[in-house]
């Protein structure tokens, strides 16, 4: 929800942190062994729309005074968490 005036001073101050960041993550998902048939990009690609919406939603929640607390962030990993591991493990049960 940033406003228009300010994307380019953050695109600026931020984008190469945020293309360093994302190259590391690739880098770590291309060591992860996948199901055969599924597809390295979108597996990656869905892995990034989880974790963009979690990163969105700790700025979105952020207050003026800062940082939310531990009770709040440890919840918030917590969830993230459970989201990335549906994702890893599957949402299915396994049939016999």
């Amino acid at each position: 929800m940033t406003p228009d005036e300010l994307k380019a001073d953050t695109e600026e101050r931020y984008g190469a942190l945020r293309a360093a960041r994302d190259k590391w993550w690739k880098q770590l998902f291309e060591s992860v062994p996948l199901r055969e048939g599924v597809n390295r990009g979108q597996a990656f690609e869905l892995i990034e729309i989880t974790l963009d919406y979690f990163e969105k939603t700790y700025l979105s929640e952020l207050t003026d005074e800062g940082d939310l607390d531990e009770t709040y962030w440890q919840h918030f990993l917590d969830k993230r968490n459970s989201f990335l591991n549906m994702i890893r493990y599957g949402i299915e049960q396994k049939r016999n």
